[in-house]
């Protein structure tokens, strides 16, 4: 596994989230000391979940919760996706979400910038009518990518689509070539918004009652499935798991117990808002402009390089190799690496996953002065000096 493959600690606190309402905090702080001492350190600031981690350590993660609780099924890394999407909902831009699916996925390149700092997401075909709406997305990833990554990938943006109020019909792989980095995802929805979203969280022995049975939601939802054993699910949940708070939610009446989860998750949304009004240079990718900022070179034309902040945006000629690009802001500098920048598309890269020397992620207010670009042009290694002309 290559070291300079990156996830968010987003992603990595979204796995802790899940084991601590599952299965308590005491199951938390087991997974935690399983990791090298640098995640633990790291896990102990309030801000992680800004931090970059290698993959090598989700990958550590999913695995012990697969071996340990879920009984060895792989399967059940789609559900760990599924919370992931719904943890991390409100990382995504608003400008994104607000658009129509097509075009949401058309940028699914921002969702991956701000999660990761590998692989290329590319919406390779799309239609939409007046009841089904399908894509399938080409995801290219490093040759070394395992194919289990896909599951939980498949799982995120299933939840997406529920969370932005549509019914999925169909979400699976239908090309899995690990050996050529090529993943193909299929996805179905109905056109027809439903009236709120799916619950969420699955145990790993629901996982497997599920499996004989359609998938639980309720009947409203437009789900095929017999109350009852809607009730054997709940009453499932509630035998295993370990926290009374988890407990006591899962015990109110499905018609009242979504409303009361916004509540708490509107109560949190509030407090944050006024932890990040107190210490605004805390919050995640807070760059915001109103306009795209331009950046010139005196060197070459090769590649073209705007801001529209979050997102930093490059045009190249030709394809890129071995890039490696450094962010000046005042007296910091910030850098983010990737193998490959393909010449047929336009790459959007979030400030994000700039990261410094003590692994911090780039999340000033300040747009960046300058930009260098180092890759390999037509086998040639040249680096250029970008100044920000906007000013």
């Amino acid at each position: 596994m290559q070291l300079n493959y990156k996830i968010r600690g987003s992603i990595i606190g979204s796995r802790l989230a899940y084991i601590e309402d599952c299965w308590g905090t005491s199951s938390k702080s087991q997974i935690i000391s399983h990791l090298p001492i640098k995640d633990r350190n790291l896990i102990k600031n309030l801000l992680f979940e800004n931090t970059w981690f290698d993959f090598a350590t989700l990958l550590l993660i999913d695995k012990i919760i697969i071996n340990k609780f879920a009984n060895g099924n792989n399967k059940f890394l789609h559900e760990l996706g599924r919370f992931s999407a719904e943890y991390n909902f409100n990382y995504l831009p608003k400008q994104l979400v607000e658009q129509d699916l097509i075009k949401l996925f058309k940028n699914c390149s921002r969702i991956n910038a701000l999660s990761q700092n590998f692989g290329q997401f590319e919406l390779e075909k799309s239609s939409v009518n007046n009841q089904i709406g399908q894509v399938i997305l080409l995801h290219r990833y490093p040759l070394d990518i395992p194919s289990n990554f896909c599951i939980s990938t498949l799982g995120y943006f299933e939840r997406l689509l529920e969370l932005l109020g549509y019914y999925v019909i169909k979400a699976c792989e239908i090309t899995c070539s690990p050996e050529a980095g090529l993943h193909r995802y299929e996805i179905c929805w109905q056109t027809l918004p439903l009236k709120m979203p799916i619950p969420v969280k699955i145990m790993p022995e629901q996982l497997v009652l599920t499996t004989m049975l359609t998938v639980p939601a309720l009947p409203t939802l437009g789900r095929q499935i017999k109350q009852t054993s809607q009730i054997q699910s709940i009453n499932q949940t509630i035998k295993n798991t370990q926290t009374e708070s988890l407990t006591t939610s899962l015990t109110i009446n499905p018609q009242y117990r979504y409303k009361v989860l916004l509540g708490i998750l509107a109560l949190l949304i509030l407090v944050l808002g006024i932890q990040n009004f107190i210490n605004p240079s805390n919050t995640f990718a807070n760059v915001t402009s109103d306009k795209i900022c331009s950046y010139q070179t005196a060197d070459t034309k090769d590649v073209g390089l705007t801001l529209d902040a979050p997102y930093l945006i490059l045009r190249t000629n030709n394809d890129l190799y071995n890039i490696s690009i450094v962010a000046e802001v005042g007296n910091q500098v910030y850098f983010y690496k990737t193998r490959e920048i393909s010449s047929t598309r336009v790459t959007e890269i979030s400030l994000g996953e700039f990261i410094n020397t003590n692994n911090q992620a780039f999340n000033s207010e300040t747009i960046p002065a300058k930009f260098v670009v180092t890759a390999k042009i037509t086998g040639v290694e040249k680096q250029y000096s970008y100044v920000n002309i906007s000013n």
